[in-house]
């Protein structure tokens, strides 16, 4: 028996298979964790510097074959929200995970990038449009390459709308990446991951009360000034929920999905462009760097993410009565959110 400290990156699932265990669940419900279990209820929420228990694996081992050689594959990538001018948000987004991923991808031809929609949103359906083009195309010219796709906010709900076109054209989709994907779009669909999806991460921000109270009305948007009803002034958006945290499953049990996993921050954290005073950030947008970049990893994609210190700007002080009304707005929609996690997970 050996003990494991988690790192930065690691899920039960990685700590298994590195240990040559069968399932995370045979390593989870090991009688040696059980103090593990008691104070990690959800096994998707563990941490660096954890301490889990190993067992010995059976004598004799296994045969353990060659995993199969990945073939390449082809990204499509959709930001999110953003300022309407394109320099604007170009500026505003140019350390984002997926600006990142965009311009690493498109550079190596494996990938397209889009910006996101501005602050309306109209534009989500046309964004997952035109990444259904690019990957319809892909498809067409190779049937073998490997079909991705990644968002950010309402660029994550966009892109489950990508995988439910290619799901009418029975076409798959290996990989999809979110990064604290939210619905707030005027379209059907986006926000449960459809069959053809063989594979999903999602990195969500961690709605917690105290930290939304925290940081109510401690900005104003560009386009919404001072205290708003629909709460444009908290970084942390509790507003917007979360879209992509339930999945459908496939007849042939084929499907690789876990609950979405979360993070203390805001949710400009989540996609690599936190608030500089939300002392939160920094941390949380190195901590989802270094998550994805394992689960990027674990498909054989390209898994360079950084977190880029947050540029500062201007803290607003609100007043008592928009505290007071914001704090109570804050705790309904964390009760909310709270309804709509208890019902996440796999949809037969």
């Amino acid at each position: 028996m050996a003990s494991y400290t988690v790192q930065p990156g690691d899920t039960l699932t990685s700590i298994a298979q590195r240990h040559g265990i069968a399932s995370w669940q045979k390593l989870y419900n090991d009688p040696s964790n059980a103090s593990f279990r008691d104070n990690h209820p959800n096994p998707n929420n563990i941490f660096p510097g954890d301490k889990i228990n190993v067992p010995d694996v059976s004598v004799p081992s296994p045969t353990i074959k060659a995993a199969p050689a990945l073939s390449d594959y082809r990204m499509a990538i959709i930001d999110g929200t953003g300022p309407s001018e394109d320099l604007e948000y170009g500026e505003s987004m140019r350390h984002s995970f997926c600006r990142q991923m965009g311009d690493a991808l498109e550079s190596q031809n494996r990938g397209q990038y889009w910006r996101g929609p501005s602050w309306h949103g109209l534009e989500v359906e046309s964004s997952a449009n035109k990444a259904y083009n690019y990957l319809l195309k892909v498809h067409h010219e190779n049937p073998k390459l490997r079909l991705m796709l990644a968002g950010y906010s309402r660029g994550g709900s966009a892109a489950i709308m990508v995988a439910e076109l290619l799901e009418k054209k029975n076409i798959e989709v290996d990989a999809l990446f979110l990064f604290d994907a939210v619905a707030r779009h005027k379209e059907p669909g986006g926000e449960v991951i459809p069959k053809n999806v063989l594979y999903s991460r999602h990195a969500r921000r961690d709605l917690k009360a105290p930290l939304i109270v925290k940081y109510e009305g401690t900005f104003s948007d560009l386009e919404i000034k001072g205290f708003s009803l629909v709460n444009g002034s908290n970084p942390m958006r509790p507003s917007f929920g979360n879209t992509g945290l339930s999945w459908r499953t496939r007849e042939d049990g084929r499907g690789d999905h876990e609950r979405a996993v979360p993070f203390p921050g805001s949710h400009g954290a989540l996609g690599g462009v936190g608030w500089s005073f939300v002392t939160e950030d920094e941390s949380c947008q190195k901590r989802v760097a270094s998550w994805m970049n394992a689960q990027l990893k674990s498909k054989g994609v390209w898994h360079g993410l950084k977190s880029v210190r947050p540029t500062p700007v201007f803290q607003a002080s609100p007043g008592l009565v928009e505290l007071i009304t914001g704090w109570a707005m804050d705790l309904l929609l964390v009760a909310r959110h709270k309804s709509q996690l208890s019902k996440a997970g796999p949809i037969k």
